[in-house]
């Protein structure tokens, strides 16, 4: 749901039209969910303009091979002073504070940043603000919501908000669309983005529209690693791809649409808030 109102909104606005693959976490990747991906938009017939059109095309577009330019960022915000080496474990943070929300246990510890030590990155004092094309200003306070972010893995993997961020100033994106359960992660990605100055300018000048989830049962959020598919199990009982682009309509609170042209008809009137 996500691509369509991304592609709507890009069409509308006259831009290029990305798919990304996030693929660097190869513990969570599936091949069948990279097959899924490409049949998804095969069925709702959206072309795009960037990036792999094949399963055999996405491994030369694949994250794995932009590990050098993760590292360079990682160690850009090393060199701010505003990054320590955390030792504490998820089971120690939860036994200690009942939650997974960081309590900067680490922070004053002065652990070495070599080794196997998550390093995480000094949130700002201060609520972060988002400004979305839907909400308006959103005043985001992350030390309440997630503390600290791990930006380098004990592994020594680069963590998701420093790939996603690197690759959008590398791809020198514009306008990201994401679900409202990510608004948190555009704010973190936003306080990295301050903290590197002026190799962060792109990132703090991107415009940002977080649209509502479908959820399952319950109100629970679908996700791919938990085995929910809801376009494929559309797609097997024989919905149409109409649908689809009803319930994004839906989603942005915009006039009914049945297709990608005429969902990107019904978003003008956002895309005048984007200009």
């Amino acid at each position: 749901m996500n691509f369509v109102i991304t592609a709507a909104l890009t069409r509308a606005l006259g831009g290029e039209l990305r798919l990304r693959i996030d693929d660097l976490d190869t513990e969570r990747v599936r091949p069948e969910y990279i097959a899924d991906i490409f049949a998804t938009l095969d069925w709702l017939g959206i072309a795009w303009d960037k990036g792999p059109r094949t399963i055999g095309e996405a491994g030369e577009f694949s994250q794995q091979k932009r590990v050098e330019l993760y590292i360079r960022l990682t160690e850009q915000l090393i060199a701010t002073g505003q990054v320590y080496a955390c030792t504490c474990t998820r089971s120690e943070l939860l036994r200690r504070t009942g939650s997974f929300v960081y309590d900067g246990h680490c922070r004053q510890a002065r652990h070495s940043l070599g080794g196997e030590t998550v390093l995480r990155f000094v949130l700002p004092e201060t609520p972060v603000t988002v400004t979305d094309a839907l909400r308006g200003a959103l005043s985001i306070d992350l030390s309440a919501q997630s503390g600290d972010p791990v930006i380098r893995r004990r592994d020594g993997l680069t963590a998701y908000h420093v790939a996603s961020l690197a690759d959008d100033l590398d791809y020198e994106i514009n306008l990201i669309v994401r679900g409202e359960d990510l608004l948190a992660s555009t704010a973190t990605q936003l306080a990295l983005a301050q903290a590197l100055g002026d190799t962060g300018k792109s990132f703090r000048e991107t415009k940002f529209l977080h649209h509502a989830l479908i959820t399952g049962a319950g109100g629970t959020k679908l996700s791919k690693s938990q085995g929910d598919s809801p376009l494929r199990e559309l797609r097997q009982r024989g919905e149409t791809a109409a649908f689809v682009f009803r319930e994004a309509a839906a989603l942005l609170r915009v006039n009914p649409a049945d297709t990608l042209g005429a969902l990107t008809d019904a978003v003008k009137e956002i895309v005048r808030g984007l200009v």
